[in-house]
């Protein structure tokens, strides 16, 4: 069973392995080194405060394997999503970003939606493009409007 919970401060640990996982940094656009505990804290802090950040950990059968991130940045609403490289390929991204769509929808219904993907990240590519979003390979976005 897939359930979320919202990212708390406790979490950062957690958050801290996935960001620095090298699968994760692999196909990272802006992190592309590993981050310190102090810039993660930081950083995570700075969400956490931000009524326009909404982060949930994504649970599978008790076990938290993912995060999944929505930012409203100027005039769009950024979607990122991890799953722990082991438990890929089982749906579970899709879920999420199934859940966290229809959460975007119901606070910022007029506003796009928009996640920085890799050119040649085609697990991603295809995740935001079955969802509906639009894919321009030569931004490197994928777009749902």
């Amino acid at each position: 069973m897939i359930s979320f919970e919202t990212v708390r401060a406790d979490d950062a640990a957690l958050l801290f392995k996935f960001v620095n996982a090298p699968d994760s940094l692999k196909w990272k656009l802006r992190t592309t080194k590993p981050v310190s505990w102090n810039e993660h804290v930081k950083w995570l802090d700075s969400r956490l405060k931000d009524p326009d950040c909404t982060m949930w950990i994504i649970v599978v059968d008790g076990v938290k394997v993912g995060q999944i991130r929505l930012e409203k940045v100027s005039s769009a609403v950024e979607v990122d999503v991890y799953v722990a490289r082991e438990l890929r390929k089982k749906n579970i991204a899709s879920y999420a970003l199934s859940y966290a769509v229809d959460y975007a929808r119901s606070q910022w219904a007029e506003i796009s939606l928009t996640a920085h993907v890799k050119t040649n990240n085609d697990a991603s590519l295809r995740l935001f493009s079955k969802a509906g979003f639009r894919i321009d390979r030569k931004t490197k976005f994928a777009i749902k409007l």
